[in-house]
């Protein structure tokens, strides 16, 4: 007992994003740069990946440090819904108990909606009065408010993935090739034919504004560290 009496509780384990791992990407990002040859079938194809569909959200769980990727320089709804999606991605082995990549894809959309509803009301409201501004304005006609908007996005990136894992499990995600096998595949989808080939469903011609959008990840990472 007088062992037990004398010990201290342990700390609350932290993850900490560096200034450094933080990164911006733009239309020159590593990211799409190592798809070149992906993009230039996609393109042969008549198909082009909006530069806001890149980020990542990854945990070192041994340095315990958060590493994100967020849209930069992007259409300023669709960016945030991609980092909200990528802030789902931190600290998910602590909860997904398997490596199906699909179902922890599924999760985070879920898991960084709720933290952007907990952690960051704000940007919520700041986020349903853009919406209303460009709804007010004759765009985003299809879409009821800004959640709406988000799980569209969100079943046009689900169903995405699930034709991509196809190619996955055949080991052949990298080349020209793919990149055409890829296009034809989803332009048969009309959800996604519609996302990626009539672009003013979605987009509101504001750009993002970097500072904000950085202040956001930084207040949300802050905050995941202390789950």
């Amino acid at each position: 007992m007088a062992e037990r009496f004398g010990e201290k509780k342990e700390q609350k384990k932290k993850y900490f994003p560096k200034p450094e791992n933080i990164v911006a990407l733009d239309e020159n990002s590593e990211l799409r740069k190592r798809n070149e040859q992906v993009f230039a079938g996609l393109a042969e194809e008549g198909v082009e990946i909006p530069i806001e569909l890149q980020g990542y959200g990854r945990t070192d769980y041994d340095k315990k440090e958060f590493k994100i990727g967020y849209p930069a320089g992007g259409d300023v709804l669709l960016s945030f819904v991609v980092i909200i999606h990528e802030l789902g991605h931190l600290r998910e082995k602590e909860v997904e108990n398997d490596n199906d990549r699909l179902a922890e894809e599924n999760s985070a959309w879920q898991r960084g909606l709720k933290r952007l509803e907990k952690y960051d009301p704000k940007i919520l409201k700041y986020l349903e009065e853009k919406f209303k501004k460009f709804k007010d304005a004759g765009k985003l006609t299809k879409f009821k408010n800004f959640i709406d908007y988000y799980q569209y996005v969100r079943e046009v990136i689900s169903q995405s993935n699930e034709i991509m894992e196809k190619f996955i499990e055949k080991g052949d995600v990298t080349s020209k090739k793919f990149g055409v096998k890829f296009a034809k595949d989803i332009k048969a989808n009309p959800l996604i034919k519609e996302f990626l080939l009539e672009q003013g469903v979605w987009r509101t011609g504001e750009k993002v504004d970097s500072e904000v959008i950085e202040d956001f990840i930084k207040k949300m990472a802050d905050k995941i560290s202390e789950e």
